[in-house]
């Protein structure tokens, strides 16, 4: 494999990619641990190929979309392990960009405290266009957001789906809020916070996802009125009510980008109403 299709972020770790198979030997040489983010049926080597010279290791994620919560989280904590022993790890999806770079910006937050934003913008400074849809950047704000719980009580956590769902949930309706120019990053990083703190309450598992959609919600709602937001329920069918009482430049996609993120976290039909005050 030509170097330039390697992309390294530290001394240890590197995301790529699919290796094709007249660059095995170059990976085998260079690297102890490969980690795979696509599904099976895109891999376009053997991986039986790899045995005896380095780990392999699958993580199956579809093209385009994100990595679970916990399937973030434990590729960080093997990847960080495989660093600290001193292994050289290479992380590959498709094309190097989307589900690879999940990843990759996933042990950045993990092994150096760094933010999500900040573990994106090291990888785009390295690969532009690195990390490349609102879920992918949502779920790395999650990340970021449940470390501050611990290591122990996130490893109970992160196998509730509906739970990992939700702090993606929050995390892209942050950035969705960002983008948008209607709030400030205090507020931004408040839904984040909103869906941590919930994650620590008493609620069970089966209206977890709710009570954080409510507070999210109410976060939105509060963003010093250039936004006020509600959602309407009629016959199992949800419309999302935005009404711009500020600058609406973005109000719109503002307003789509959130009706999108509510949709694919609590798996109902969401549709965006814009009105102007």
């Amino acid at each position: 494999m030509s170097l330039h299709k390697v992309f390294n972020v530290d001394d240890s770790v590197a995301f790529s990619p699919m290796p094709s198979t007249d660059t095995l030997a170059y990976i085998m040489r260079e690297f102890d641990l490969v980690m795979a983010v696509v599904e099976a049926h895109e891999l376009e080597y053997d991986p039986s190929v790899l045995q005896g010279r380095a780990e392999f290791i699958h993580i199956p994620v579809p093209d385009y979309a994100w990595p679970s919560l916990w399937q973030l989280y434990r590729a960080a904590r093997i990847t960080t392990r495989a660093a600290r022993e001193g292994k050289r790890v290479l992380i590959h999806c498709m094309g190097g960009r989307g589900r690879s770079a999940t990843l990759t910006a996933g042990y950045l937050i993990y092994r150096y405290g760094f933010s999500a934003r900040h573990a994106v913008e090291i990888l785009r400074s390295i690969r532009r266009g690195a990390v490349e849809t609102a879920g992918q950047l949502g779920v790395l704000r999650g990340l970021e957001a449940t470390l501050m719980l611990g290591d122990e009580r996130l490893q109970s956590l992160y196998s509730d789906r509906r739970a990992g769902e939700a702090l993606r949930l929050g995390g892209q309706l942050a950035e969705a809020l960002k983008n948008s120019g209607l709030g400030s990053m205090w507020l931004a990083y408040s839904l984040v916070s909103a869906v941590a703190e919930t994650l620590q309450g008493s609620e069970t598992h089966s209206n977890r996802v709710e009570v954080i959609a409510e507070k999210v919600l109410g976060a939105l709602d509060s963003s010093e009125k250039v936004a006020s937001v509600d959602l309407e329920s009629d016959d199992g069918s949800y419309r999302l009510i935005v009404v711009c009482t500020g600058s609406a430049e973005y109000c719109e996609s503002f307003a789509e980008d959130i009706a999108r993120a509510i949709s694919e976290a609590l798996y109902i039909n969401v549709e965006a109403k814009t009105m102007y005050e």
